[in-house]
């Protein structure tokens, strides 16, 4: 199957991209990773519930660990997100 640019994932229900985002965004440079987890994680439910998509409650915590993840994943090798950001910054 041949996906065209019409098939892609909305930027709302993709967990790489909406971690991404509200990393570079700084608002989570000075609190903690669990705020950034709860928004997120807020966020991308509610993207699947506007397309038909309800996640049991049973399984939040798996939607959690995804994000969880994706922060280890994007921020690796550095002590925080605030160092993360600093780092990209700099090398703008």
């Amino acid at each position: 199957m041949i996906m065209s640019s019409n098939d892609a994932i909305p930027e709302s229900m993709d967990v790489y991209k909406l971690v991404l985002k509200a990393i570079r965004s700084g608002n989570y440079d000075e609190t903690s990773e669990d705020l950034l987890v709860e928004e997120t994680q807020k966020k991308y439910l509610s993207a699947l519930e506007l397309f038909g998509v309800t996640v049991p409650k049973d399984d939040y915590s798996l939607v959690e660990q995804e994000i969880r993840d994706t922060i280890k994943a994007i921020t690796y090798g550095y002590f925080s997100i605030k160092d993360f950001n600093k780092s990209k910054k700099t090398k703008n």
